[in-house]
């Protein structure tokens, strides 16, 4: 008798999506693997999200559908946390979607090294002036060849990014291991990185591979490119909560130094964004003073120092000319 193959649960949240949802259910029905439970929480929608699920559901008896009302992203993706039946699981957003071979190809690597978390890179889809879609590999940083990490470079590579760990997305997740744990709710702002701390911490080694297995969808005027307000200092909180946690003694200087390279690229962020929240302006040039004598220690080069007091000394007006002449936006 054929040996049946384990569960991997689909894990998708979808909040007013009418316009992608049943893209990203689609491509992991479509999945070469095809034990699978696909797990969509409708976290609240105000438009179609919700019918258009259930009737996906209808048709395909591995999709499971739950609505709750509105918590946010880390809320719905922990109502699916709680009702997965899955030994293994995956997040992936509602406006993304995977290759064919997605899961099969995690999988086989997870079943050839059980104590390892496997990742794999991902690709970015826009639309183009004519409207049509161009998928494009990411170009900071995913150039690495296939790579095994220790647990500690894992952590390390939460403050690099080349290795795709910053995201929950792109992994596929033991519920033997990682099943337990749940993503902080508070958190609104940077979610994913507090998780895959913890994530990383129960895992002995990280197996990456080179191969483009997700395909984020951009949309525009995406939440990330709007204005700043105090809910980005959500990441920093969680960046400090990792150095508190950290076992490793240099993993947690990188996060210090990490940690002051974020306050300087939310400062020029806000600024060339034109956002409005003076507290939290004041908030980051508070904390900016406070790092700077430890960043200046940990190895920054010349023209790292020239940036970080250009950004924390430098009054905003100042700093607003010099980004419009550049013509950047951060």
């Amino acid at each position: 008798m054929k040996e049946r193959k384990p569960l991997v649960t689909i894990i998708i949240p979808a909040y007013n999506m009418q316009d992608y949802v049943l893209r990203s259910i689609r491509s992991a029905a479509e999945q070469t693997y095809r034990e699978l439970e696909i797990l969509v929480i409708d976290d609240g929608s105000g438009d179609a999200t919700a019918e258009l699920v259930q009737q996906a559901a209808k048709e395909d008896a591995r999709i499971r559908f739950y609505h709750k009302e509105n918590g946010g992203l880390s809320s719905a993706r922990n109502a699916a946390l709680d009702r997965m039946q899955g030994s293994y699981y995956v997040f992936l957003d509602s406006d993304d979607w995977l290759e064919k071979n997605a899961v099969e190809r995690l999988m086989a690597l997870q079943m050839a090294d059980e104590a390892a978390m496997i990742v794999s890179e991902c690709a970015y889809a826009s639309e183009d002036e004519n409207g049509e879609l161009v998928v494009k590999r990411r170009s900071d940083g995913g150039d690495a060849g296939e790579t095994v990490l220790s647990a500690a470079e894992g952590r390390l590579d939460l403050s690099v990014g080349r290795y795709c760990l910053q995201s929950v997305c792109q992994k596929l997740f033991s519920t033997e291991r990682t099943g337990h744990l749940r993503f902080d709710e508070a958190i609104r702002q940077g979610e994913d990185r507090p998780y895959m701390y913890q994530c990383l911490l129960q895992c002995e080694r990280v197996h990456y591979i080179p191969d483009a297995l997700w395909v984020a969808y951009v949309r525009p005027g995406s939440l990330s490119r709007g204005p700043l307000s105090m809910r980005w200092m959500q990441p920093i909180e969680g960046i400090d909560r990792m150095i508190e946690q950290e076992p490793d003694a240099q993993v947690a200087q990188a996060f210090q130094k990490y940690r002051m390279e974020q306050i300087i690229l939310y400062i020029g962020a806000y600024i060339s964004r034109d956002s409005e929240d003076e507290m939290f302006y004041q908030a980051l040039r508070r904390l900016a003073r406070e790092g700077m004598p430890a960043y200046k220690k940990s190895g920054i080069t010349f023209r790292e120092r020239l940036a970080a007091d250009f950004y924390t000394r430098m009054p905003a007006g100042l700093i607003r000319t010099y980004l419009r002449l550049r013509g950047k936006e951060l």
